[in-house]
């Protein structure tokens, strides 16, 4: 310290003029670096706020719970263009379709052109219930790529997917819309088939007196009734005829 004092000691006015101007000149390099690295770090984070973010992720599907949709969602506040997905191993369902494999779907072999803020695409993926004890993985990756609005790369983003992540939960049974339209479905094929079967089956006639039996001795009695009104008015009238030629 001692040496400071001396050297200090020493210097002419000149000297501590250019000493001070150094000083100077090396703050202010240093307010310089620190404002630039403000400004990139402010003009940075301004830049990831307005630029879209793609998520994807496994949910359960709105028509009941144990059901999965694979979602695809832009939470960004700017759109998103060529939007890849990627999921490694590819997805498969315990109940897939023959000829509609899930990979298959267009948004999963083909970039999605827009994806909005706020935009989400679903596809069905499986029912859990179904996927247990099969053979089937339940952990994926998927990659996301695409472009902003000013056509440059989005970094790539990694999310991992757990198809199982429910095991072992209890869920409450929902009856709602969905469960009321499943019923009603349901009750309109059972009609349709009893409206086939009866169609279909073939109904012995019946005689009148067995298909209403009162009615068909109502008939019988009036119609008796009748043939004995002509038979006494003929009488009569034959009576009447004999009468008329005994008194001339």
């Amino acid at each position: 310290m001692e040496w400071l004092v001396s050297m200090a000691s020493r210097l002419s006015p000149e000297e501590w003029q250019a000493l001070a101007a150094v000083v100077t000149v090396f703050l202010a390099l240093i307010a310089a670096l620190v404002a630039f690295v403000q400004v990139r770090d402010a003009r940075r984070l301004r830049e990831e706020q307005a630029a879209p973010y793609v998520v994807v992720t496994l949910e359960n599907a709105d028509v009941g719970m144990g059901s999965l949709d694979l979602v695809v969602k832009n939470i960004g506040s700017t759109p998103a263009f060529d939007v890849s997905v990627s999921i490694d191993p590819p997805m498969e369902r315990a109940l897939d379709a023959p000829g509609y494999p899930f990979m298959g779907a267009r948004p999963l072999r083909e970039p999605i052109k827009l994806l909005a803020p706020g935009q989400e695409i679903r596809l069905w993926f499986d029912q859990t219930s179904e996927r247990s004890g099969k053979d089937l993985p339940n952990l994926f990756e998927a990659t996301v790529t695409g472009l902003n609005s000013r056509g440059k790369k989005l970094r790539e983003a990694r999310f991992p997917l757990d198809a199982d992540f429910g095991d072992g939960g209890l869920y409450p049974k929902i009856h709602d819309l969905h469960w009321l339209g499943f019923r009603v479905e349901g009750i309109e094929k059972t009609l349709k088939k009893v409206a086939t079967s009866l169609s279909k089956m073939e109904l012995p006639s019946a005689p009148k007196e067995a298909v209403d039996p009162p009615l068909t001795a109502l008939l019988q009695q009036s119609s008796a009734f009748r043939q004995q009104s002509e038979q006494v008015s003929l009488e009569s009238k034959n009576g009447a005829s004999i009468e008329d030629a005994s008194n001339p």
